[in-house]
């Protein structure tokens, strides 16, 4: 059995860490939040692509949300996007710049659109999960915090009595967040919310170009 979270968290993410095409972040950073675990499924082929292009400019949190801002938009005026970023014309100079020569986006006099997600957004999926040896309450609170930018969210727990397992399962189920429940030789997953699309906001395009950097090296 676990004596520590650490070692319930370090149990999973070996786990984890098996499965082919998957990054493990740990304790990551999302503004509301740091997950114990976030597990990111991605495209190999769309890496791939993105890695044979070595990028100089640096991409931050304003790069972000001008993404999510064009995300599925045709071709917008540069003007619009400043105004959304309230920035100057200079800044959404140097924004545009950097986008693009990070092959986000294309470019077309005054025009701008981002590229098509085949092209660049390697990420297939985001799955969050929150774990503890006891106070299950609380972690089930936590992790649906993190429905806002997950495909799914999940608790981690170690092996519950029954009684426990049936009040953290119907907690689960009215909040929306999936149970995994592991002992000292499997793991064992109880779905009871089917996973959802990729939901588009600024931190999943900087885990995109953060998992685009680390498996580049």
């Amino acid at each position: 059995m676990f004596n520590t979270e650490k070692e319930l968290v370090d149990s999973f993410v070996v786990h984890e860490s098996k499965k082919k095409n998957t990054k493990i972040f740990v304790e990551l950073e999302t503004n509301y939040g740091r997950p114990d675990i976030v597990v990111v499924k991605y495209h190999p082929h769309i890496i791939e692509k993105r890695i044979e292009k070595k990028y100089d400019s640096p991409f931050s949190r304003i790069h972000s949300y001008a993404l999510t801002f064009l995300y599925n938009k045709r071709w917008i005026r540069t003007e619009k996007l400043r105004d959304f970023l309230n920035v100057n014309d200079n800044q959404i100079s140097k924004i545009v710049i950097n986008l693009e020569n990070r092959g986000l986006i294309e470019k077309r006099s005054h025009l701008i659109k981002i590229k098509k997600n085949e092209d660049i957004l390697a990420i297939k999926s985001i799955k969050c999960v929150e774990a503890k040896l006891t106070n299950w309450k609380y972690v089930i609170e936590q992790a649906e915090r993190h429905l806002w930018f997950t495909n799914e969210s999940l608790v981690l727990l170690p092996t519950l009595s029954e009684d426990i397992l049936f009040k953290c399962e119907e907690l689960c189920k009215k909040t929306g967040v999936n149970l995994i429940v592991s002992g000292n030789k499997e793991i064992t997953t109880k779905v009871y919310t089917n996973n959802k699309k990729l939901i588009n906001t600024p931190l999943l395009w900087e885990i995109n170009e953060r998992l685009i950097k680390e498996l580049e090296k």
